[in-house]
């Protein structure tokens, strides 16, 4: 039941990304909403399924845009792993633990896809996308995280996802 509620929402989120987030732009950028709930989900739940929601997450938005078929789903992956890893080692009910995960692991991913985009021939200068990209997209991230970080979280730990 957990991962077909985890379906929908990142259903909804590439959705939301994908049309309303079009127009809701700040700095040329919109939020990644489905990174944001794979890394919140891999800070409760760990590895193995942060990596398999990152995965599963990664290939639905890969399908759905356009994209590369599986860079997303790599990065995502990883993405879910690696934060899944300080599961039993933080403090994950105050707010500035996922704040700092949602900074640290977009800044990777986004620093991730940026490597595979430039092994497959995709040229830009790194400082540029860093400044006009990837710290815009970091900090909107960051900035939609406390609207619903604690209905979330709750659900992870108490609610309906948690079984």
């Amino acid at each position: 039941m957990r991962f077909l509620i985890m379906f929908v929402l990142i259903l909804l989120s590439i959705i939301l990304q994908s049309t309303v987030f079009n127009f809701i732009q700040v700095a040329g950028v919109k939020p990644d909403l489905v990174l944001v709930l794979v890394i919140v989900y891999s800070l409760v739940k760990g590895p193995k399924e942060g990596a398999i929601v990152g995965f599963v997450a990664g290939l639905m938005v890969d399908l759905a845009l356009g994209s590369f078929i599986g860079l997303s789903a790599l990065t995502k992956m990883t993405v879910g792993y690696l934060v899944g890893l300080g599961e039993g080692l933080i403090y994950k009910e105050n707010l500035i633990i996922p704040i700092m995960a949602v900074f640290t692991a977009s800044l990777f991913h986004e620093f991730l896809l940026y490597l595979l985009h430039s092994s497959l021939g995709f040229q830009g200068a790194f400082g540029v996308v860093f400044l006009k990209g990837m710290i815009p997209l970091v900090i909107y991230n960051i900035a939609l995280l406390p609207f619903f970080y604690s209905s979330f979280y709750n659900s992870l730990t108490k609610g309906v996802l948690s079984q």
